[in-house]
Formats: C-alpha cells, structure tokens, sequence
C-alpha cells in the first residue's frame, strides 16, 4: 500500500485527507475469493464489466460500487 497525501480539489475547492491505495490493481480472482467468504456481494454484470467473463481472473475488478469496494478493504482488514 502507498499513502497518498491529502490535496485541495483545483475545480471544487474541496479538501480530501490524505489515504492509503493498494499499489496493485484488485483482480477479478480476489474479489471472488470474497464473495465466496460471503464478505463482499457479486459486482453488476454488464457489457463492460468483467466479472463473470471467462479468462478475465487476472484482470482488475470493476463494476463495484463504493459499498462494496469498501466491504473489500474491511475485509482484507485495509
């Protein structure tokens, strides 16, 4: 994980505190390996999202909504 520090939106003017991100993109697999804990829910299978897209385990999740990207942190105890 890398600590970003905390900045000013320019356009809004709204200030953000500083925050930890994983340096690696979560893939597909380990947000499955969480579903199948039954500690996240399955993201929205759509056209444009990878879940559920066979040969995808290794690509970034997406389709989550911050709800559950959230669930994923506190499960991953992050």
């Amino acid at each position: 994980m890398a600590r970003l520090p905390g900045a000013t939106d320019p356009v809004e003017g709204k200030r953000f505190g500083s925050f930890c991100m994983d340096v690696t993109e979560v893939t597909v697999a380990a947000y499955r390996a969480c579903v199948d804990k039954q500690g996240c829910t399955e993201p929205k299978s759509a056209l444009t999202c990878n879940w559920k897209v066979p040969g995808r385990d290794r690509h970034p999740i997406n389709c989550v909504d911050g709800t559950q990207a959230a669930a994923y942190c506190e499960k991953q105890g992050k």
